[in-house]
């Protein structure tokens, strides 16, 4: 999920995402309630669906604490097989892919769904504007 956000990220204007931002992905996306209601296009900005559902903020910090360790051991485990590289404070795509276990895994619909929830929300990320404005939205401070 978190390759999949960097991957939607980059692939907006080719830009590098803020380090700082991986730690919003699995609490957004591993919180059933929250991916439900993700835009399904870029075009709305990610401010004004924040604002619009409140309930987004209601648990989040907490939701971040826990997913904080998961977060750095997939960041750590992705860097070691090359499939990000760390460059100036942000994340980039690295030469390589992560690849799923099993093709059996891909088949499950809420997996498959949860991937493109998190290149969607990489794609929103990426035009939020500064990783200060996004943290404000959510109502937390990096």
């Amino acid at each position: 999920m978190l390759y999949s956000a960097i991957d939607g990220h980059v692939g907006i204007g080719r830009r590098t995402m803020p380090f700082e931002n991986i730690f919003l992905v699995l609490p957004l996306i591993l919180h059933a309630p929250t991916r439900a209601i993700l835009p399904k296009q870029v075009g709305s900005p990610f401010q004004s669906w924040v604002s619009t559902n409140p309930t987004v903020r209601v648990g989040f910090a907490d939701r971040i604490r826990a997913a904080t360790p998961i977060t750095r051991e997939a960041l750590i485990y992705m860097m070691t097989r090359d499939c990000i590289k760390i460059e100036g404070g942000a994340i980039n795509l690295g030469t390589k892919r992560p690849k799923m276990a099993s093709k059996k895994i891909m088949s499950v619909s809420d997996i498959r769904g949860s991937l493109q929830a998190a290149a969607m929300l990489g794609r929103l990320l990426a035009g939020a504007g500064t990783s200060a404005t996004i943290y404000t939205a959510l109502g937390i401070t990096p």
